[in-house]
């Protein structure tokens, strides 16, 4: 592993599926603002919302459908819950996935910063990201990102430990073996854990910070 410094400029180039709306449909009320942007996938009807909670220092983007709801709690692209709906987690990956990238061509995207606490690293022919989050309920999970190097068009992998327990539980996006990737995801770990960047809270392994997405564990 390298001494390698991510600054955010970097952060925004390996991982760039950072995003929010704006120049779309939208109302501002006192301090809250929403966007949207609505699109089809497969014939159906899906909206992808960006809102902002000034007085709770919070942002989020939801995707809405018919019997569908579902909430990226850091605006990176990647869905942490589904809230409502029969529907994998990957499944609705997809349907975001392809939201984002029409609103891409649009020109209705825009990149932000990162938020959340997030562990990164380098070896010499990847980058990788674990991000710890805390869903409402209570739960605490991990985003495990890899970005590889050396390649013109990277393919960005997505996975999640739902329990923040050191196993993955589910691919969002990207081909890979789940073994292969889960090996990848326990040696990050235990640097992690080597550094100080990540601490066994309660059975978990998560990031070391006093807040997890402005909210405490």
């Amino acid at each position: 592993m390298s001494k390698f410094t991510f600054s955010l400029k970097t952060i925004l180039k390996i991982f760039p599926a950072i995003a929010i709306f704006y120049g779309c449909a939208g109302t501002r009320q006192s301090e809250n603002t929403v966007s949207s942007f609505s699109f089809k996938y497969k014939g159906e009807q899906y909206r992808i919302l960006s809102g902002s909670i000034e007085s709770a220092k919070e942002n989020f983007n939801q995707l809405l459908g018919k019997g569908l709801i579902a909430v990226d709690l850091l605006q990176d692209g990647v869905l942490d819950q589904i809230k409502l709906g029969n529907i994998t987690q990957a499944q609705a990956q997809n349907i975001y996935d392809y939201g984002i990238e029409l609103a891409r061509e649009s020109n209705k995207l825009k990149q932000k910063p990162p938020s959340g606490d997030r562990f990164l690293e380098e070896t010499f022919d990847s980058y990788y990201e674990i991000v710890t989050l805390k869903l409402n309920k209570g739960q605490v999970y991990n985003q495990f990102k890899i970005s590889k190097k050396y390649c013109r068009y990277p393919e960005l992998i997505v996975s999640i430990d739902r329990n923040a327990d050191g196993s993955l539980d589910e691919i969002l996006k990207g081909s890979v073996n789940l073994k292969k990737l889960q090996a990848d995801y326990s040696s990050i770990l235990q640097t992690g854990l080597k550094k100080g960047r990540l601490i066994r809270y309660n059975n978990m392994i998560i990031v070391k910070n006093d807040t997890l997405n402005n909210k405490g564990i």
